[in-house]
């Protein structure tokens, strides 16, 4: 009988037997299974890393080129409100200029262009 069965190292072997069948392996292929299935999964989490800092780094770029047309369409819209604001305010003063003279010299100071009213106003 010892003829027909290998011997079995038990440090390095294991072996599981079911009625008359058996199976066995020896533990350096399941180590070398091991190590296979972890370098697998390290290259494939490193790929998922590496993709992703890809994504992340476009889209951020992409987010950051977005904020900065926005702040520029809000930077110009409220220097044109200001302006707008100013403009208004000066018809505004001169307006109250004319209100504040006297009937008879009122039309005289809104046609002239070097009026006292026009003057303040600048």
């Amino acid at each position: 009988m010892a003829g027909d069965t290998p011997e079995i190292n038990t440090a390095t072997d294991i072996e599981a037997k079911s009625g008359d069948k058996s199976v066995r392996l020896r533990t350096y292929r399941l180590v070398d299974l091991a190590v296979g299935y972890l370098m697998v999964v390290t290259a494939v989490l490193f790929w998922i890393v590496v993709e992703h800092k890809i994504d992340t780094k476009e889209a951020s770029a992409a987010n950051i080129q977005q904020r900065k047309e926005a702040a520029n369409i809000i930077s110009a819209a409220i220097k044109e409100q200001a302006s707008a604001m100013k403009d208004q305010t000066k018809a505004l003063q001169f307006q109250a200029c004319l209100f504040a003279t006297s009937p008879e010299r009122r039309e005289k100071e809104y046609m002239s262009e070097n009026s006292f009213c026009r003057q303040i106003t600048k």
